[in-house]
C-alpha cells in the first residue's frame, strides 16, 4: 500500500513539475515575443539644443548640412550660415544664423524609414499680432541605429515659437507601409519650445531651395516652394544622376555629374513627381504653390 501511495505521490510531483515547466516555457516565450515586438517597433527620438554656428565653426565643429527654414508658408530645406569672403577684410559671418541644432534618431530594428515630423509655428509681429502655421521636417531613408542632424531657422521678420507633435509618421522603405509612431523628445526640446526666436527676411529672399542627391536618395523627399522658385539639385554622390519628371510640364536635367549641381525654375503651380533616370528608386516631389 505504501508503494502504491509513493507511486501516486511521485506521479503527482512529476505532473506538477511538468505543468510548472510548461508555464515557465510559456512565460519565457511570451516575454521573448514582447521583447521582439518592442525591438521591431519604430523608436524615433528627437533632441535639440541652441545652435551658435559661428562659435562652433571657430571650434572646428561642423554644422549640419541641412537647415529647416520656417516661414508662415511652412518649411523648406536650405543651406545657410558659416563664413563667407567679404572683400579684402577676410572672412565675415554669413547671416542669418540658425537658432537650434536638432538630431532625429531611429532606434528601432526596422530597416530604413522615411520619417515625417510635424511641427506647429506661431509668429508674432512687433505689435503682438500672432499668426499660426504648420510645417513638416521630412527625413528620408533613416536606417536603424542612424541619426540625422539639421538646423532650424526663422525665415521671417517676426518672432517665432514652435512645438513638435508628440508623434511622427513613418514609412518603411522595404514594404512602403505607413503608420504613426511616438516621438521621444529630450528635455531641451521642451526648453526651446518655451522660447521666442527673432527672425530675418534675408534668407527667405535669397537662400536657394535645394534637393540633395546623396547616398542614392533625394532629400528632402517633398519640397514645397512658391511659383517662380529656382530649385537647386546638388549631387553629392560619386556617380552621375539625371532628374526626370513626366506629364504636361515634363523636363529632364541631363547628366548631373558628381559634385556638381543643376537648377530648374518652376513657373507653374502643381505637384512634380521626380525620379532619377539612372536610379529609378530615387524619388522626390516638388509641390509648387
Amino acid at each position: 500500500m505504501k508503494d502504491i501511495n509513493l507511486e501516486i505521490t511521485l506521479s503527482m510531483v512529476a505532473a506538477i513539475g511538468g505543468t510548472v515547466a510548461g508555464l515557465g516555457g510559456l512565460f519565457i516565450g511570451y516575454h521573448q515575443m514582447a521583447l521582439d515586438a518592442i525591438e521591431r517597433s519604430p523608436a524615433i527620438s528627437l533632441s535639440c539644443r541652441p545652435e551658435f554656428r559661428l562659435a562652433e565653426i571657430a571650434a572646428n565643429i561642423r554644422p549640419p548640412e541641412d537647415t529647416l527654414l520656417l516661414t508662415e508658408g511652412g518649411g523648406q530645406w536650405v543651406h545657410v550660415g558659416g563664413m563667407v569672403e567679404h572683400g579684402h577684410d577676410g572672412p565675415a559671418p554669413a547671416v542669418p544664423e540658425p537658432f537650434a541644432r536638432c538630431a532625429v534618431g531611429n532606434y528601432g530594428r526596422f530597416p530604413a524609414l522615411n520619417i515625417r515630423l510635424p511641427l506647429h509655428l506661431t509668429f508674432k509681429d512687433a505689435a503682438g499680432n500672432a499668426t499660426t502655421a504648420n510645417a513638416v521636417a521630412d527625413i528620408p531613408g533613416l536606417s536603424a541605429g542612424a541619426s540625422y542632424e539639421f538646423s532650424m531657422l526663422n525665415g521671417t521678420a517676426k518672432s517665432l515659437t514652435f512645438a513638435y507633435d508628440p508623434s511622427v509618421t513613418v514609412t518603411r522603405i522595404d514594404t512602403h507601409v505607413t503608420g504613426p509612431a511616438p516621438l521621444f523628445q529630450d528635455r531641451r526640446v521642451a526648453d526651446l519650445e518655451q522660447q521666442s526666436f527673432g527672425g530675418t527676411v534675408t534668407v527667405a529672399a535669397t537662400a536657394p531651395a535645394t534637393i540633395l542627391l546623396e547616398n542614392f536618395t533625394m532629400r528632402p523627399a517633398e519640397l514645397h516652394v512658391p511659383v517662380g522658385t529656382t530649385v537647386h539639385f546638388v549631387n553629392h554622390d560619386a556617380e552621375a544622376h539625371e532628374i526626370v519628371t513626366s506629364g504636361k510640364d515634363a523636363f529632364s536635367s541631363g547628366a548631373i555629374d558628381p559634385h556638381t549641381d543643376w537648377k530648374h525654375t518652376f513657373t507653374k503651380a502643381g505637384r512634380y513627381a521626380l525620379s532619377c533616370d539612372y536610379h529609378p528608386y530615387m524619388k522626390a516631389a516638388v509641390i509648387v504653390e
